[in-house]
């Protein structure tokens, strides 16, 4: 005998039964001249030159291909990687206006427009109504390039800007109630059923990869927004029955080249549902249906740091069904049974400090948005400003109905501010307010056939496009009125003649009627003077 050579220690050998050695199927093997013999050890006669090897192996049926100090497990490509040619000619140099739920990454949903809106009169660009049944949904749009994207169903579209079908994809499964779809390096990045994650690329939706539902039993759904930060897709989910909160769930991070797991945290208590996470100093932190918050390292999902709401009259802490925004150090998020606007102070290690609260309804599950020290809320019956700084009320409106969507707010090239939003009720159509007013209007109201319940957030372009969809299985285009800018006077202090024509193009002889009267009344005084002379 030359030596003794522990197998574990020189390859990567799986141990199974949790690493211990001696499981039910652990053996010895023997190796023959450097390869697999033919036959058992006990038939085989030992002839002059012959290296014989023995191994232990904890179990014979893994792949092990051949004794420890030559032979090591065969390496495996990514379990999730469809096509990496797709993958290599990606159009990663596209940009986007509109690459996820809120905007951005951030989950924020405010822009800046380079246009002046006229604020509450619209147009309708065009509507995609589809039929199907009470499991069929429209995804929340993304704005990629000059395209839409949308999901309905099991199917990914991508639209040109007047509502034709530039390219479609069938998926390997359909989306959820809610499905937040993401835009990241050239992918479209797709949630659907069971918790799957699906990559396609966003020029011609040839799928790059398939994540695998995550590693637990329970039936999971993706209801909360996709996050991808530096490579990094993160992905919130629930189990869900009859019950009011989830009882289940998992938060996750996948990598973006391949789709496969970089981490999984799994709960088999409660779920993040309609959650987004935020990252900040350092920490990624997310609220569940237990109302916790807890900050995760975002690369290895270590637990940094946790903490519970306080308890609501139920007996529970309220449920936090809303992104988190963040604003320099602190992070804004809603609690659902007690409509409450909260505010957490997180350090520079991602721990979590002081919390700052204020109600402003009943109940809400509406995502906030920040904007100019002001936070945008909404829910059951109302849509309130709050002062970030001071967490006072600023202005409450009453609104009829559930507010289920995030507040969109624009600030025009005038630098005014408007706010809109949808109602969870019919007709399901657009609403908007400016802060400057006390009167909520209404921006669009759908056709007959088109109108039902609306959850729906919505999204703009760049020049004022809203889109969303309802319950009707219709999706929205609707572009806001826009109001032409105000003519510079000339050199000599007037005014340019095309200033004096309204942008509206009204009738102008009613203002100028009363000067033409009078005019034509001293022309016919004048008359009758010349002709009493020439008598």
């Amino acid at each position: 005998m030359n030596k003794i050579t522990p197998p574990a220690d020189i390859t990567t050998q799986f141990e199974l039964e949790g690493g211990v050695t001696n499981g039910v199927n652990s053996g010895w093997m023997w190796a023959l001249n450097g390869g697999y013999a033919s036959t058992g050890a006990d038939a085989y006669a030992v002839e002059d030159g012959d290296e014989i090897r023995w191994y232990f192996i904890n179990d014979w049926n893994q792949d092990y291909n051949g004794y420890p100090d030559q032979f090591g497990p065969e390496e495996e490509g990514s379990p999730t990687l469809i096509d990496p040619e797709a993958y290599a000619v990606r159009p990663f140099g596209l940009t986007s206006w509109w690459p996820a739920f809120g905007g951005s990454m951030k989950h924020n949903s405010t822009k800046d427009l380079t246009v002046n809106l006229e604020g509450f009169k619209a147009k309708e660009v065009f509507t995609m109504q589809k039929s199907g049944g009470w499991t069929d949904f429209f995804s929340d749009p993304i704005q990629v390039g000059s395209w839409i994207y949308v999901v309905f169903s099991d199917t990914l579209y991508k639209l040109n800007r007047d509502g034709t079908v530039n390219r479609q994809a069938k998926l390997d499964a359909a989306i959820d109630s809610t499905s937040r779809i993401a835009y990241a390096d050239g992918l479209i990045v797709v949630p659907i059923k069971e918790g799957k994650v699906q990559a396609l690329t966003a020029d011609n939706l040839k799928t790059v990869w398939l994540a695998d539902k995550p590693n637990t039993e329970d039936e999971m759904q993706s209801l909360s927004s996709l996050k991808i930060v530096d490579g990094v897709v993160y992905q919130g989910l629930c189990t869900v029955g009859w019950a009011p909160r989830s009882f289940g769930g998992a938060f996750r991070a996948l990598n973006l080249n391949d789709g496969s797991t970089k981490w999984e945290y799994i709960s088999d208590q409660t779920g993040f549902y309609w959650g987004g996470g935020v990252l900040i100093n350092g920490a990624l932190i997310i609220g569940n249906d237990l109302g916790e918050i807890t900050s995760f390292n975002p690369e290895t999902g270590a637990i940094l740091d946790k903490m519970t709401l306080p308890v609501h009259s139920d007996g529970q802490a309220p449920a936090i069904r809303t992104n988190m925004a963040a604003s320099g150090n602190l992070i804004f998020f809603i609690s659902q049974q007690d409509g409450t606007l909260n505010r957490l102070n997180v350090g520079s290690n991602g721990s979590l400090g002081a919390l700052k609260r204020v109600k402003f309804a009943d109940s809400s599950t509406a995502s906030p948005t920040i904007k100019d020290g002001k936070v945008y809320v909404a829910g059951l019956n109302t849509l309130t400003i709050i002062n970030a700084n001071k967490m006072t009320i600023e202005k409450s409106y009453v609104v009829e109905g559930n507010i289920q969507s995030t507040p969109l707010v624009i600030k025009d090239k005038s630098g005014k501010i408007f706010v809109y939003f949808t109602i969870n009720a019919e007709p399901g159509g657009i609403y908007g307010l400016t802060p400057s007013e006390d009167i909520v209007h209404t921006v669009y109201t759908p056709a007959k056939d088109q109108q039902n319940w609306c959850m729906a957030s919505l999204s703009v372009s760049s020049d004022g496009t809203l889109y969303y969809s309802n319950d009707s299985l219709t999706f929205f285009a609707v572009k806001l009125a826009q109001i032409e800018d105000e003519q510079p006077a000339d050199e000599d202090g007037k005014e340019d003649d095309k200033g004096n024509i309204p942008a509206t193009g009204e009738d102008l002889a009613p203002q100028y009627m009363p000067g033409i009267l009078l005019l034509a009344a001293s022309a016919m005084v004048f008359i009758l003077k010349r002709k009493l002379i020439n008598s």
